[in-house]
């Protein structure tokens, strides 16, 4: 019988863990979490894994040298996870321990297309046994709120892009975004919830936050 890769996802914020757990298994994924070194080469120790996605910034032990350190025992696929978009920084990574990287912002979409294209590039079993992915529902609660180019969604608790992307939020980042955007102030964002529009405030749309 076939099964599903195994992937443990490593970071110090226990919401992203619990958000990138969640896209994963949505994806047709199995994930564990663990929020330091110490709790990953427990996880790794007592199953394996097909691939680690793998904060750069942890509080204890820095990724990059986490990753460095597995490479002595593990061939593992790793894709480090950071907030940083400098070129030197990928570079170094990619070249010292890591397989792939990943930007935070990121879209779910491209979260999951990385760990596929690393997955094949393995030559994962597990990996070549998921149905292919699925197009992106590109819906909306009805109970959102714009700005610039932005949806915040209040009922799915999501942010989308214009192009219908959806950008993984902690559960603290999108309570101060909403917090932000519903600020009493003309200009800083839009309803579109079901309120009749010639009651709603004539108000612009709010500059593009990111």
């Amino acid at each position: 019988m076939e099964t599903k890769p195994h992937i443990l996802v490593v970071d110090d914020e226990s919401d992203m863990v619990a958000l990138l757990q969640d896209l994963l298994r949505k994806a047709g994924f199995e994930a564990d979490g663990a929020g330091s070194g110490d709790e990953a080469r427990r996880a790794m120790a007592a199953r394996a894994y097909e691939l680690m996605l793998l904060d750069l910034r942890l509080k204890a032990e820095d990724g990059l040298t986490l990753a460095r350190q597995l490479r002595q025992s593990s061939q593992i696929p790793i894709i480090m996870i950071s907030g940083s978009s400098d070129e030197t920084d990928r570079v170094l990574l990619l070249e010292l321990a890591a397989d792939d990287f990943l930007v935070k912002p990121f879209s779910p979409r491209e979260l999951v297309a990385r760990v596929r294209a690393v997955l094949r590039r393995y030559g994962s079993t597990a990996e070549a046994a998921l149905p292919p992915p699925a197009a992106p529902a590109k819906r909306s609660s009805g109970d959102c709120l714009r700005f610039g180019d932005w949806l915040l969604d209040l009922g799915e608790r999501e942010l989308r892009a214009a192009d219908g992307a959806l950008c993984a939020l902690t559960q603290a980042e999108f309570r101060l975004l909403e917090a932000f955007v519903r600020q009493p102030r003309c200009g800083r964002a839009t309803s579109c919830s079901s309120t009749p529009a010639a009651s709603r405030p004539r108000c612009s749309t709010a500059r593009s936050m990111c």
